[in-house]
């Protein structure tokens, strides 16, 4: 049985920086915005604010209605198209439902869907890692406290050029 509110608690204490990740290489670079997301198995798919992502642009996806872990309906804004950069230096694109999360959540049902022949997700021990099933190329994230999380980069906007891209 999944506790979500163990799993908000613990998102809630990385915002606030009582829990401390792994810091990563592009966080000193000044061409990149980054966030940390919370790899979630239950998720049905990837969510995300504008503030979390500010290089989002606005992509068609189908109309849905998002629900919490609860069972609450949870309003969205639409989908919006992220190019995000991993601390490996993998480039990639998802699709993010604009809705009112603390953090951003990668869906792993969504990361499955990942690249030509789809994406294989790992939960390890103390980590784990998200691989690419066609090349094998492997993005990591790391757990704490029984919760998994992946820090996500997006080049920074200079001009607001929509087309701006890693």
């Amino acid at each position: 049985k999944i506790d979500m509110a163990h799993i908000k608690s613990v998102a809630q204490q990385v915002i606030n920086g009582d829990i401390r990740l792994p810091d990563l290489n592009l966080d000193s670079n000044s061409e990149y915005d980054c966030c940390w997301a919370l790899v979630d198995s239950c998720a049905g798919v990837n969510c995300g604010t504008k503030k979390q992502f500010p290089s989002a642009v606005p992509c068609e996806a189908p109309s849905i209605t998002l629900t919490t872990a609860d069972g609450k309906r949870m309003n969205n804004q639409g989908a919006m198209k992220v190019t995000t950069k991993s601390r490996e230096g993998i480039v990639t694109e998802r699709m993010f439902y604009d809705a009112p999360v603390e953090m951003a959540i990668i869906s792993v049902a969504g990361i499955a869907q990942e690249g030509t022949l789809g994406s294989t997700t790992a939960f390890r021990l103390t980590d784990g890692y998200i691989e690419n099933n066609e090349n094998q190329q492997r993005q990591h994230f790391v757990k704490r406290k029984g919760v998994y999380f992946m820090k996500l980069y997006t080049k920074r906007r200079v001009d607001n050029d929509p087309n701006d891209v890693l």
